[in-house]
């Protein structure tokens, strides 16, 4: 249920890494970013400070790369396809994987090396040899965990259903 609602919140928050080039100005008409409709009022956050230093980019020797946010000062919530090797059809080994927290236009405040992560089962199609589009989540366990001036996000409300544990002492 944790890595659920971590996979919930990184994708939340990988919505915040979206950035324009002209933030100042909102676009009513005209090509805009694929994927937008009506005015595009989205702004550019300082990536270098809290809370924006969390989210981050996982790289991989692949060259593909995606939005990882910091959970926990060793955690960072992830897809689960960016560590899906599609040529080999395996998970890639931890240490072709990095994070980089704060991540902006090729800088970031710090990298930190992989030590294991946590997948969801039943992600890959056995039949098919590729993955689900379902349970598309990870949690990367750092090998470090990152300075403290990397503030992690805290655990989001989520209203109900995301928010609602079953309490297994309730009587039907």
């Amino acid at each position: 249920m944790r890595q659920g609602k971590a996979a919930v919140f990184a994708a939340l928050l990988s919505l915040a890494q979206i950035s324009v080039a002209d933030a100042g100005e909102s676009r009513t008409t005209g090509v805009g970013p694929a994927g937008i409709k009506g005015v595009d009022n989205r702004v550019v956050v300082d990536s270098s400070v809290a809370p924006w230093n969390a989210v981050g980019r996982i790289s991989t020797s692949t060259g593909n790369y995606c939005t990882g946010v910091l959970i926990s000062a060793d955690r960072v919530a992830t897809a689960a396809h960016c560590l899906w090797r599609e040529k080999t059809l395996r998970w890639l080994p931890v240490y072709e994987i990095s994070f980089l927290a704060g991540y902006r236009d090729g800088k970031y405040q710090e990298r930190a090396a992989i030590e294991s992560y946590f997948l969801p089962n039943g992600l890959v199609d056995q039949k098919k040899r590729r993955l689900k589009k379902v349970g598309d989540w990870a949690v990367l366990k750092l090998r470090r965990a990152v300075s403290s001036k990397i503030n992690q996000f805290h655990w989001l409300i989520l209203p109900r259903p995301f928010g609602k544990r079953p309490d297994a002492r309730a009587k039907a």
